[in-house]
């Protein structure tokens, strides 16, 4: 009479560390060190026996304007005209109501500083205007 053989899953924190590499390669060494309660260097050191690499991968990053890659993660876009367009706004002159670029930083400090209202001028002669008017 022959004993049946029950397999059971072997789980240790080294299977489970080259299971979250593969599962995750951008996370870093101290993330995984976290998930299993080890440190950095013992991940490390496990990765290494595995084969796998210790570093993490880091992804491309995505143009926030235009959804194209942007090459490199840190870039928020992936061009001069989507970075145009991300940060710059078109509006117009408050008294010739001719158009004009501004940054948007510098709609939104203005915003801040007077309480909603946004005075944009295309020039020191309009911007005197406006002062003898009163909306400066």
């Amino acid at each position: 009479m022959q004993k049946q053989i029950r397999h059971r899953k072997i789980k240790t924190t080294y299977h489970k560390v080259v299971k979250l590499r593969l599962l995750h390669p951008e996370w870093k060494l101290y993330q995984i060190g976290n998930e299993v309660g080890k440190t950095k260097q013992w991940v490390r050191k496990a990765l290494y026996q595995a084969g796998l690499s210790t570093h993490f991968y880091n992804p491309v990053g995505i143009c926030e304007v235009c959804g194209n890659s942007s090459g490199v993660r840190r870039y928020k876009v992936c061009s001069l005209s989507c970075w145009h367009k991300k940060y710059w706004i078109e509006t117009k002159c408050r008294i010739c109501e001719k158009k004009l670029e501004v940054r948007k930083q510098t709609i939104v400090y203005r915003k801040k500083v007077q309480e909603g209202l946004y005075n944009t001028y295309c020039s020191f002669k309009c911007y005197y205007i406006g002062k003898r008017l009163g909306w400066s």
